[in-house]
């Protein structure tokens, strides 16, 4: 009997022990838990303190550089390569002498603006199919600006089809002119809307066009072109649109349809090296000869406030 009560003894004595022990090491898996929890919350703290400071840093190198660029503009020390990398050395010229010691005007268009050599163009410095450079609208307006003010014009046309030829979201094509675009332009003439087939988005289009360049040129008056070729659906939306934003229209429709307006298979063409050639190509032809020049120049500059 008294080895039964000592063997029962013993075992209840390890059972006591087997329980202590389980406490014990419940015990310390709790700690255990709890010191992770406590460098995990420590350890979320550090990371995001140091991606605080991280983007408080970026925010502020970026900042830095925008003003920097800023202070440059107004000092006229900007870095084109800053702007547009991609952009000719035409149009970096242009926007050095974009100051208060010019006149100041951007054209911004099609073929009828401007156009790039091909085989059945030979320059690359007007809109075609003026017959010299100096007989495009665009040389016109210029001319007839440089007349009746008393700063120097410095002047720059793009060609900027591939937003009209874009079929849907022209918008992303906005960037591409951004780079030109600036505060101390004080004329934008926009000569856009020949190329343009389909027009279900373009009345949206062209008033996000016309919005995005009076916000990059807040102070820079915006004069519009109408068609030179006969579309009138399309015509309708462009002076609608400019109607709504209060922008001076051109209309060309009194001389839609009246060949004497357009170039012609035969004009002689003087081309950027001084080589004369013969338009033999009915795409070339129907752009504006001279007179059709003459008449969208005269049209622009009865628009424009000086």
């Amino acid at each position: 009997m008294a080895k039964k009560n000592a063997v029962k003894n013993i075992k209840s004595t390890k059972k006591k022990n087997s329980k202590k022990k389980n406490s014990i090491m419940n015990s310390w898996r709790g700690i255990i838990v709890i010191v992770c929890l406590i460098l995990t919350i420590i350890g979320c703290g550090i990371w995001q303190a140091i991606t605080i400071q991280s983007l408080k840093k970026t925010v502020k190198d970026q900042t830095n550089q925008i003003n920097d660029i800023s202070e440059k503009i107004g000092l006229d020390e900007i870095s084109i390569a800053e702007l547009n990398p991609s952009i000719d050395d035409e149009a970096k010229e242009y926007l050095k002498k974009c100051d208060d010691d010019h006149y100041n005007v951007m054209y911004i268009g099609n073929s009828i603006t401007r156009h790039d050599y091909n085989n059945n163009w030979w320059s690359n410095d007007r809109g075609m199919a003026a017959s010299t450079l100096e007989k495009d609208y665009v040389s016109l307006v210029t001319s007839a600006i440089g007349e009746k003010q008393k700063l120097p014009v410095n002047k720059y046309s793009y060609n900027y089809a591939t937003w009209e030829v874009q079929s849907h979201d022209r918008a992303e094509m906005l960037p591409l002119i951004k780079s030109y675009l600036n505060f101390k332009l004080d004329l934008v003439v926009i000569q856009l809307g020949e190329n343009v087939s389909n027009i279900d988005t373009f009345e949206s289009d062209l008033e996000e066009l016309i919005e995005y360049v009076k916000k990059y040129a807040p102070n820079a008056q915006v004069v519009a072109v109408g068609d030179f070729w006969v579309k009138e659906a399309r015509e309708n939306i462009k002076k609608k649109v400019t109607t709504k934003l209060n922008i001076p229209y051109a209309d060309l429709s009194p001389i839609w349809n009246k060949k004497e307006y357009e170039a012609g298979l035969g004009t002689t063409i003087i081309g950027k090296d001084g080589t004369s050639h013969k338009i033999d190509h009915s795409g070339v032809a129907i752009h504006p000869g001279d007179k059709g020049m003459e008449y969208i120049a005269n049209k622009v500059i009865e628009l424009i406030k000086f």
